[in-house]
């Protein structure tokens, strides 16, 4: 998330009850401005509310009044203030911000990423489309419209120049998230051109043909596709049905697969803890579904789990939400806490 640099600040900050009592204190006005520079170094992070100069560093009062520009006996009282406060809490010498997401929201910053990806997906769409050499379909020569993923996505195929060729909306719909031996052999055998297909440098990786039919590289071929490399087509509507439920028919991954994909990814998903859940479900989600795709409910899992999220020091979880009474205090009673602690800074530096 480090390229969203936002926050969100209420229009009614300064009627905020906290704020007018701080405001009244002496340098009251100073303590307001370190906090906004506070949200602003959170929203920096980009780690759910805390604050640190890089995850083994955090910042010390010295550090935040060189950033700040303000003495250190300044930034000193601020700290002590938002934390008697409630306003920000210190564990093992690292800052933290309660209640981040009213200050910078997680879900909308999700579909900002989101959008992202889509628009940069399609950019590329047409950037190949407009190269004078790929306008015509990789199957059948026809006008591209589009492009089709050579390994479909639904498939675990990558959203990568390597994995999509130019297609038209005929080929592009007919072979949809079918193996490709399957599209040229049984849908498209009518109209795919045969030479096209065998000369195209990026199709010739994933299949080559044998005078009768094409057949997929053994480096190509992957789990979901070796049961039915090829179906071959049958008068009998009923049976071809049939053929067509084993042909979408899901293999539960390994214990070890999934390990090996979570280290691939370099999250900190517990890979035991995800195979058990949906090994104790048969493999179906919280709604009841079968999965389809178990390496996208592997990143779901990344996006949702807290403790995908790099390991922190060893501190309450800062990301749990807690009931907090929020302390009160007279003008009198905040002027004279605030006198003894002038007296006790003065003291500690001498």
């Amino acid at each position: 998330m480090a390229d969203i640099k936002w926050v969100k600040l209420d229009v009614g900050l300064f009627d905020n009850r906290k704020i007018k009592q701080i405001r009244t204190l002496p340098e009251g006005d100073s303590l307001v401005v370190i906090w906004l520079q506070l949200i602003c170094l959170a929203g920096n992070t980009n780690d759910g509310g805390q604050i640190y100069f890089t995850p083994e560093v955090p910042y010390t009062e010295q550090m935040l009044s060189t950033a700040f520009g303000e003495p250190l006996a300044t930034v000193q009282l601020a700290l002590r203030t938002f934390e008697a406060f409630g306003m920000v809490e210190i564990v093992n010498d690292v800052i933290c911000l309660p209640n981040w997401e009213k200050y910078q929201a997680v879900e909308g910053m999700e579909k900002i990423r989101e959008n992202n990806r889509i628009r940069q997906r399609k950019h590329r769409e047409k950037m190949l489309i407009e190269k004078n050499d790929l306008k015509t379909c990789a199957y059948c020569g026809e006008v591209a419209t589009g492009v089709d993923h050579i390994v479909p996505r639904a498939r675990g195929g990558a959203d990568t120049d390597d994995n999509v060729v130019p297609c038209c909306i005929r080929c592009n719909r007919a072979k949809n998230d079918k193996p490709l031996p399957y599209f040229l052999n049984v849908i498209g055998k009518d109209y795919i051109n045969k030479d096209r297909v065998m000369n195209n440098g990026k199709l010739s990786k994933y299949v080559f043909y044998d005078g009768s039919k094409f057949i997929e590289n053994e480096c190509h071929v992957t789990p979901c596709d070796m049961s039915h490399d090829v179906m071959p087509q049958n008068k009998n509507k009923k049976e071809n049905k049939s053929k067509d439920i084993t042909y979408m028919r899901f293999t539960p991954p390994t214990l070890d697969e999934v390990k090996t994909y979570v280290a691939s990814r370099g999250n900190r998903i517990d890979a035991q803890r995800f195979y058990d859940y949906y090994e104790a479900a048969g493999w179906k989600d919280s709604s009841g579904k079968s999965v389809k795709n178990w390496k996208q409910k592997a990143i779901t899992w990344e996006n949702h789990s807290p403790t995908a999220k790099p390991k922190l020091p060893d501190f309450e979880n800062p990301y749990k939400e807690e009931k907090r009474e929020e302390p009160t205090m007279t003008p009198e009673e905040a002027k004279e806490w605030y006198d003894n602690l002038i007296k006790e800074l003065q003291n500690e530096k001498n």
